[in-house]
């Protein structure tokens, strides 16, 4: 069996926070703010979607580094869910050349919607029933639809489930997405909705994840020294 690894959201900033903090929304910690992407369609700032530092949830990553996404919010024209498209980007910075602080995201002249700010407060560790030898057949449309029911969907489409990291990835309905091939490996994923440790029944919007999606990090060249890393926005 392979670990899975759950985050326990609070709703709480860290006291502690630092290069080792690992949040979804507000504002991000350590971001260089110079280096804060616009989007290639509309030319906005693009919107703090989530940072995770690497650790054993994140293993393909480095110790004192973490991993950075954003994401454009003017649904109108911009096809945010799109890894080319430039409309998100992913970030992979050592915490030496991080600033200090929260960066505040700049001022953008489309209507942009509030979501919440939550921090990692612990991980829920789970073994999943996935067995590593079945790993390859979640990245091949064929084999994964092939798969039988209790492998291919464990979680039984539970929201609560599907924002995780480490084991296979638990796809929506519509199975592999297009843009990751058989090569590439998902290091993590975003529920539309999470529930925090405060009000652990009630779901939150962290983002436009189209509405009802699932955001998936994944790594291009797994094989190589260094990821390659990319979010693509499935339904």
């Amino acid at each position: 069996m392979v670990r899975t690894y759950f985050p326990e959201l609070t709703e709480a900033r860290s006291p502690a926070a630092g290069p080792s903090l690992a949040k979804i929304g507000g504002a991000p910690w350590g971001f260089p703010r110079e280096r804060w992407p616009r989007c290639a369609t509309c030319g906005q700032a693009q919107r703090f979607l989530a940072q995770f530092p690497g650790g054993e949830h994140l293993p393909r990553l480095g110790a004192e580094e973490s991993v950075y996404i954003f994401k454009c919010e003017n649904e109108t024209i911009c096809d945010f869910w799109d890894p080319q498209s430039g409309c998100n980007r992913v970030f992979l910075l050592k915490h030496n050349d991080l600033s200090t602080g929260y960066t505040q995201q700049p001022p953008v002249d489309y209507p942009d919607p509030e979501f919440g700010e939550y921090t990692v407060a612990s991980w829920r560790v789970f073994e999943d029933p996935i067995p590593a030898t079945r790993e390859a057949d979640f990245y091949d449309a064929e084999a994964f639809l092939a798969l039988p029911e209790e492998l291919a969907v464990p979680h039984d489409f539970d929201t609560n489930q599907s924002t995780k990291f480490g084991g296979a990835p638990y796809w929506t309905g519509n199975g592999v997405p297009a843009e990751i091939a058989s090569d590439m490996r998902v290091l993590g994923q975003l529920n539309s909705w999470i529930c925090t440790m405060e009000h652990p029944e009630d779901y939150v919007e962290i983002g436009n994840l189209c509405f009802d999606g699932i955001g998936y990090l994944y790594d291009q060249t797994p094989e190589a020294s260094r990821p390659d890393l990319r979010f693509v926005i499935s339904r």
